[in-house]
């Protein structure tokens, strides 16, 4: 038998090198392609989970804004209805003291205006002064028979104070006639009586005996008195203030 020799040239031999050398190098070569896709996967998911954090984190934030801005509005109704139940207490307590002032006054109507005027007794006009009373008020002060008068004018009303001069007779509260007149004034100063048309009298006695307070003043052809058996006139003032207001 004979065998066929075959014959390989030199080039044929070094084009098999090389394709053996690039199929082993094919197979050694790691599969990268899967592992950027892996990759690729675990950075979609990380963004997806910082986005849902983020997402997450901005709802809490906006809840707390949304809490925050419920507790701000409860509290300024909580304020708002303290103001209301107070401003109601006032105004119930102002009407209360108005009723009970408008108990205490009487009210006589005349057939005219000048017959009104003409009931209201004891006024006059201070002219002549001797005395003053501070705010700018100066007082007529004279004595007689055991009393000492003060007497002034502000606006349409004449106040007169009838005190002992001896201060065992008097009710105690002022030192005399002056520091009590001078009492009246400081409150009339900044608490106001209801303004006569054209005449109001005030008559305080502070004789320990007998001591009270007679307000009396004229609008239209009403005149209103009251008669305070009281050792303080500044409770009869605030009687007639109440009912001014």
């Amino acid at each position: 038998m004979k065998w066929k020799k075959s014959y390989f040239t030199a080039p044929s031999i070094a084009l098999l090198l090389i394709l053996g050398a690039c199929q082993g190098a094919s197979q050694a070569q790691p599969d990268t392609s899967q592992q950027e896709s892996d990759d690729a996967e675990i950075v979609s998911e990380t963004d997806d989970s910082k986005d849902t954090e983020e997402e997450s984190t901005e709802t809490n934030q906006e809840d707390a804004a949304t809490e925050s801005e419920r507790n701000h509005n409860e509290d300024q109704q909580a304020k708002s209805d303290d103001s209301n139940n107070t401003d109601t207490a006032v105004e119930k307590e102002s009407t209360d003291n108005k009723e009970t002032s408008n108990r205490n006054i009487e009210e006589t109507e005349y057939s005219s205006e000048q017959e009104a005027v003409n009931a209201i007794e004891n006024y006059e006009e201070v002219e002549q002064t001797n005395t003053d009373l501070g705010h700018g008020i100066e007082a007529l002060s004279e004595g007689a028979a055991g009393h000492h008068y003060i007497s002034w004018n502000e606006g349409n009303w004449l106040i007169r104070i009838d005190a002992p001069t001896n201060p065992d007779n008097a009710t105690g509260n002022d030192e005399d006639g002056e520091a009590l007149a001078r009492t009246v004034a400081d409150y009339l100063e900044s608490n106001y009586l209801p303004a006569p048309d054209q005449r109001g009298v005030i008559e305080v006695n502070d004789f320990e005996d007998h001591p009270g307070t007679v307000i009396r003043w004229q609008q239209g052809n009403t005149v209103y008195e009251m008669d305070e058996n009281t050792d303080d006139p500044i409770d009869a003032l605030q009687i007639a203030v109440d009912s001014a207001s």
